[in-house]
Formats: C-alpha cells, structure tokens, sequence
C-alpha cells in the first residue's frame, strides 16, 4: 500500500502519511485505531488509559511547540524541575536532568 493509497482511506494527503512515517507527526487517538484495524483487520484494540494519557501528551508537545522561544525557556525549566521531583519521589536521585 502506497503513501497515496493510506491517504485516501483516511481522507488526508500523502504528506501526512509521510510525517507519520518519519515521526515528525503522529496519528491521533482515532487515526491510530482505524490504522491498525486497516492494516491488521478488525481489532480489539482497548486505547486505555496509558494510551489516552500518550494522546494528552501529543497534544501538550504540539502546544508547546507553538509557544515563543521565552516561554519555551520557562517551560523547559519546569519540566526539568517536575521530572527531577518525580524521580526523587521513586529513588532515582543518579538520573537527573
């Protein structure tokens, strides 16, 4: 099945295709269940909690993606600060950021 052929199943362009081959997008919570059932058959496929969690992710990364370089900045800090706090929190104080 070619780029072109993906597409037209799911009404978008090859492009699109293309960047989720390269990672530079992902297919959404929908995109993802009708892609496997399309390239596996009919799935049983539970997009659970850790799924949907991962989706929320997607989301925050390409918000985050359109703040000014400032913010960015911010942003990063408070990560690195949250990240750091939760691994303390599970005893891995040799892998910080």
């Amino acid at each position: 099945m070619t780029q072109e052929d993906l597409a037209k199943k799911f009404g978008i362009t090859y492009t699109s295709v293309s960047y989720w081959e390269n990672g530079t997008t992902k297919p959404d919570i929908k995109q993802k269940k009708k892609l496997a059932e399309l390239l596996c058959g009919k799935t049983d496929i539970n997009f659970n909690k850790e799924n949907k969690s991962e989706h929320e992710m997607d989301i925050l990364f390409r918000k985050a993606k359109k703040l000014d370089d400032s913010k960015k900045t911010k942003l990063n800090s408070m990560l690195r600060a949250t990240i750091n706090i939760l691994w303390d929190d599970d005893g891995d104080r040799e892998s910080k950021l």
